[in-house]
């Protein structure tokens, strides 16, 4: 009997982990998932700032849809074509163009970056360009130095006028490669960068380069403050004075680290991209994807601008960005071919959307995933099955085995079916 009860609890959980694997990664229904972000995003009122949505999966749109308004004035809804101040989402964009100029030779990551812009004092330590890409230049943050300058947010500030005060600076906050700390003015250089070495302005060298190649219609770099942007998006924060919105003014037009315009649609098309690339450019990719390292060999979580972690056991890169109640978060998840996009007029964590709509797609770590993700699900549950199958046979064997210890002389041998 204690035979039969073992051969029988294995034979149960056999068919447990049987089930785990042809429903633990079974994939949800559009209308199921687009029910789910719209529950997920119903705190948004109709009549206030909101946030447009995203997702793609396999090169199939599977979200695309907008909540609350682009503008309180006129009621404007946002749309998948409102135009979002990315903020440092820029810096995704602003690293690929510099791994562009790399692949074709122009320059070299290990280039000091004086060889192109003599107008940075010399601090006696190179800065190279990897330098400047992985947040390791020691290069004081300009963000920092604007207020301590007499400078406010609310004034109009412009490329040039940040770039001449970084050229005033005598002093490194840490010995180039030492340390990582994220710095608007490395991306800030990396514009100028692009801007010495191809001859035209940063905006114009996107734009030609990336954003119409991937017909990317509605995104552009924005170096004039004064710029009309079809569709635009105002950002909009809670004041104390009793009012429940005001306008953030935006007077900041600084390409490279920031100041990129686009919309939902478009950042599909750039996921799409990603995902997809030609392979030609799999080593522009990898070195956006590398993460970096400091001069003793310590690896940090950064790769060109884009931060590299894990999300349920699989990697996901990222890049968020914040300015004047803007918010924006690209994520991708290679592993799954999933990308997410969450853009916002109104100042609010976008990762916990972004997250919850990655958790449709990827399981919560287990120590059974964890297991299973080792091995290749498909052979896993072929070689289950083998053993399921394999018991099944030997039941009715065991059976008889038991009914001739119990001396039921009325037992008949079975007949063994193979399957």
């Amino acid at each position: 009997m204690r035979l039969l009860k073992s051969k029988l609890s294995l034979l149960l959980f056999s068919v447990l982990h049987l089930y785990i694997c042809t429903h633990s990664f079974a994939q949800q229904t559009p209308e199921a998932i687009l029910k789910k972000t719209d529950s997920l995003l119903n705190n948004f009122n109709y009549d206030a700032p909101g946030t447009a949505v995203f997702a793609v999966k396999d090169g199939e749109v599977i979200i695309n849809k907008a909540y609350g308004l682009a503008n309180l004035e006129h009621k404007v809804p946002i749309t998948p074509i409102t135009a979002f101040d990315l903020a440092s989402v820029s810096k995704w964009f602003t690293a690929f163009a510099v791994s562009l100029l790399i692949e074709k030779g122009d320059i070299k990551p290990e280039d000091d970056i004086r060889k192109y812009i003599p107008e940075l004092p010399d601090y006696s330590d190179t800065i190279t360009i990897n330098h400047l890409l992985h947040h390791t230049s020691g290069l004081k943050n300009f963000i920092t130095l604007l207020p301590i300058a007499g400078w406010s947010f609310d004034d109009r500030i412009t490329f040039n006028q940040v770039l001449n005060l970084v050229y005033t600076q005598k002093e490194l906050d840490f010995r180039p490669g030492s340390q990582y700390k994220y710095s608007n003015t490395g991306y800030l250089i990396l514009a100028e960068l692009v801007q010495k070495v191809t001859g035209v302005s940063f905006r114009e060298w996107t734009t030609k380069n990336i954003f119409e190649p991937l017909e990317m219609e509605n995104t552009q770099f924005v170096d004039n403050y004064s710029v009309i942007i079809p569709n635009r998006a105002n950002s909009y924060y809670d004041n104390s004075s009793g009012m429940e919105f005001q306008v953030s003014p935006n007077n900041y037009a600084v390409p490279g680290p920031s100041s990129l315009y686009s919309t939902a649609n478009d950042l599909i098309k750039w996921m799409k991209f990603i995902d997809h690339h030609p392979d030609t450019l799999n080593t522009v990719f990898d070195r956006i994807f590398t993460p970096g390292k400091l001069n003793d060999g310590t690896e940090i979580s950064h790769g060109y601008s884009v931060l590299i972690r894990n999300f349920r056991n699989t990697k996901r890169i990222s890049h968020q960005g914040y300015w004047f109640s803007f918010t924006s978060l690209l994520v991708y998840l290679p592993e799954y071919h999933l990308s997410i996009g969450v853009l916002n007029n109104y100042a609010i964590g976008n990762y916990k959307v972004a997250h919850e709509i990655a958790s449709y797609y990827i399981p919560a770590t287990s120590i059974i995933n964890q297991v299973v993700k080792k091995i290749q699900w498909r052979r896993f549950c072929q070689k289950l099955w083998k053993i399921i199958l394999a018991l099944i046979k030997l039941i009715p064997l065991i059976m008889w085995q038991l009914c001739k210890k119990e001396k039921n002389y009325g037992c008949s041998k079975p007949v063994i079916i193979h399957y």
